[in-house]
């Protein structure tokens, strides 16, 4: 599942597979595990937090929501590094840092990949009723019990979604940045930056 997660965020993002392929594999992978076993352990309280009864729906409704906030995410944070690289380079010449000169980018990142769960949080149960509320419903326990259930497995999928795009985003930028402080636009198999290297190119 995180593989194909993976490839799918490669893809997505028109990333190198050789360059972005294991930094966002572990990034996924880290976004999803961490919370849904801290969910199945301490919140469903199991003997064995990977029984495959209860981790895979788990996991896998974490791993969704990763993988499209690093797709919104990482999109983001290159498109716009793209369209505002001379007030990026101008940081760099006035003598911030690599990081206080992404600052601003990472941020905008961060909030726009979030923003989606944040929304779905903030209207559970007036716009539409969650899949594990529903379910819990269905196989009869307490609606209150429901409640508390969509509450935990909101939680831990904002917390996977904050940890993988932070981790995404953390770990593309040491790649694709040379030692300079500038983008390493060979690294993009396509989008705007791979046009870019063409065009410098003259191909």
């Amino acid at each position: 599942m995180v593989l194909v997660a993976d490839a799918s965020i490669l893809n997505g993002c028109g990333f190198r597979m050789r360059s972005f392929g294991l930094p966002l594999f572990f990034a996924i992978l880290a976004g999803t595990a961490v919370p849904a076993l801290v969910f199945t352990g301490l919140v469903l309280r199991l003997g064995n937090p990977l029984e495959a009864q209860y981790i895979i729906p788990v996991g896998g409704m974490i791993l969704g929501n990763c993988l499209r906030a690093d797709i919104i995410g990482l999109k983001q944070f290159y498109s716009s590094l793209q369209k505002q690289e001379k007030v990026y380079l101008l940081a760099l010449s006035q003598g911030a840092t690599r990081t206080e000169a992404l600052r601003p980018f990472f941020r905008d990142a961060l909030q726009a990949s979030l923003a989606p769960t944040v929304a779905t949080m903030a209207t559970i149960g007036l716009v539409s009723l969650p899949g594990m509320m529903t379910g819990v419903i269905l196989a009869g326990a307490d609606p209150a019990s429901a409640i508390r259930y969509q509450i935990a497995i909101m939680i831990a999928i904002f917390s996977g979604t904050a940890l993988t795009v932070f981790l995404a985003l953390e770990w593309t930028v040491r790649i694709s940045f040379n030692r300079c402080g500038t983008l390493e636009k060979a690294v993009f198999s396509r989008g705007p930056f791979k046009a870019a290297v063409r065009s410098e190119s003259g191909g």
